[in-house]
């Protein structure tokens, strides 16, 4: 039986327990189908009286175990609760079809890690998309934010190194302009390659992929930034637009779950205000500890080994807790997803890309053509 097991009340009622293959094409008629009495099943139904208790193999084939509704008086036939086996895999969130799919065996030493960040429904049962989508947005704020700490750093390394030249420029410009060019060079090339990305994540298999190769890179970025020194600056400052891509290219993956992890709308903004909620206090967190960090370790007079001492400890605190929440998220939690999309006929994912971003366009502007007020917002939004 899978782990994925929900509440186990005893209930007295009589249930009939039947088991389903939601990957089964055919499905046998009403009475082919083999159901089994068990007076004492346990498991709490949910709002459509049908409990899922998890999943089992038959002859290596994956089945979902089910307990249906009791059968009420005079009904002798208890599949009218429900019409086919998709009925009852259907009733499902895509996030819960995939986990029942799907099944991670964690270890119970490392369930500690998850606990802060675990999400349930209204039953109390944990849900483990959910919950990886909780600890990858607490790992995103401090990702967000140490790029403060490092760009600051780099500028005060930058204006150290013009001072020693005649025209007190660096690489052909100001040491102020260094970063504005650089967040123009992340801002340019993610515009280009989002239409690429956008497409392989919701028109091939490689979502997961996808989310767990952005995250490696973003992880090894923001480490090698706790070695950033007065003659290495420079290639931070490369690693640093590398990491940038590759946090908004994971952040595009990530949300591509957001929709699968209910039906119905209103419980994933439930969902997503708890997301914040942690986002922002693991941020709170970074950013006090450093605060700390900078007024108990200042020395006067030693501006340049401030800002790296200050850099150096940022990076380690985002590092770790960005290796420890990415990695078991992207490890134990989120499960792999057939395309949402099938690919344009004729078309290759790049080209598929462009074309479902012109459509959308069309949409967009059609809509808004009659709000002035709605159409000058966007535009602002565009140059904000």
């Amino acid at each position: 039986m899978s782990p994925m097991l929900m509440n186990e009340e005893m209930c007295c009622e009589t249930k009939e327990e039947i088991s389903l293959s939601p990957s089964d094409p055919e499905t046998p008629p009403a009475d082919e189908r083999d159901i089994s009495i068990n007076s004492e099943a346990s498991g709490a139904t949910d709002a459509a009286g049908v409990h899922f208790k998890g999943i089992e193999e038959d002859d290596g084939i994956p089945m979902i175990s089910a307990v249906l509704p009791d059968v009420e008086k005079g009904n002798t036939n208890p599949l009218k609760a429900i019409n086919t086996d998709y009925d009852i895999y259907n009733h499902l969130s895509p996030s819960q079809q995939a986990v029942l799919a799907n099944v991670v065996h964690i270890p119970k030493w490392l369930l500690f890690i998850e606990y802060p960040f675990r999400v349930k429904d209204d039953k109390g049962e944990v849900l483990p998309e959910a919950t990886g989508w909780s600890m990858d947005a607490a790992a995103r704020g401090p990702l967000n934010i140490v790029g403060t700490y490092v760009g600051s750093c780099l500028l005060t390394l930058a204006s150290l190194e013009a001072m020693n030249n005649n025209d007190n420029k660096i690489y052909g410009m100001k040491p102020s302009s260094l970063l504005a060019a650089v967040s123009g060079a992340v801002t340019l090339v993610a515009a280009l390659i989002m239409p690429f990305i956008g497409a392989l994540v919701d028109r091939s298999h490689h979502r997961k992929t996808m989310g767990i190769l952005t995250a490696i890179i973003v992880v090894i970025t923001t480490g090698f930034q706790i070695s950033i020194s007065e003659t290495n600056w420079p290639v931070i400052l490369c690693l640093e637009v590398i990491g940038g891509i590759s946090l908004i290219t994971h952040t595009t993956s990530v949300f591509s779950y957001m929709p699968d992890l209910s039906n119905s709308e209103s419980v994933i903004v439930k969902y997503s205000t708890g997301f914040h909620i942690r986002k922002f206090l693991c941020m709170t967190v970074v950013s006090l500890s450093t605060a700390v960090f900078s007024v108990v370790t200042r020395v006067p007079g030693e501006r340049a080994m401030n800002q790296i001492r200050l850099c150096r400890f940022a990076s380690s605190v985002t590092f770790t807790i960005a290796f420890i929440l990415l990695g078991y998220a992207w490890t134990f939690l989120f499960r792999k997803r057939a395309p949402l999309q099938q690919k344009m006929e004729g078309k290759s994912l790049m080209t598929s890309g462009l074309t479902s971003i012109k459509r959308s366009s069309r949409k967009i502007f059609a809509c808004i053509s009659n709000y002035r007020a709605l159409k000058w917002l966007m535009i602002s939004m565009l140059f904000s």
